[in-house]
């Protein structure tokens, strides 16, 4: 599933807000793990831990292979918006209009379902849980 956040600038404050934004709505059986690249603006992941709860992992220098479904997700944007693209142009309605065409295209990767279908499904099941257990 994809969600994005528009930010200022690339840095690791506005990362880590974005990233804490994005993570912290969903229920804590959805947050486990993720996986980054090296670069500066993931200085803050030990506050991205704290504030979310997520267990951030570092992919090796050079091994995108290491981070596979992050790496096709991103050639999926870059449909929308080519390297380079200034994002100070690209309105949050837009984003939100590709984050919604992206999550409803049907992957390989998950049986050829879409990942808005097994998103909901999980909320589901993790709801259907809770409510036993009350």
């Amino acid at each position: 599933m994809l969600f994005v956040e528009k930010m200022k600038r690339k840095t690791s404050d506005e990362v880590r807000k974005a990233v804490t934004k994005i993570f912290n709505p969903l229920p804590d059986k959805m947050k486990r793990t993720t996986t980054l690249d090296n670069g500066p603006e993931h200085t803050q992941h030990e506050k991205v831990t704290k504030n979310t709860g997520i267990q951030v992992y570092f992919a090796k220098p050079y091994a995108s292979w290491q981070r596979g479904a992050k790496e096709s997700v991103n050639g999926l944007i870059r449909w929308y918006f080519p390297k380079g693209t200034d994002f100070d142009n690209i309105s949050i309605k837009e984003l939100k209009r590709v984050q919604n065409a992206i999550n409803n295209r049907p992957r390989k990767s998950l049986g050829y379902k879409k990942p808005i279908e097994i998103y909901t499904h999980i909320l589901t099941s993790l709801n259907e849980k809770i409510a036993l257990e009350i």
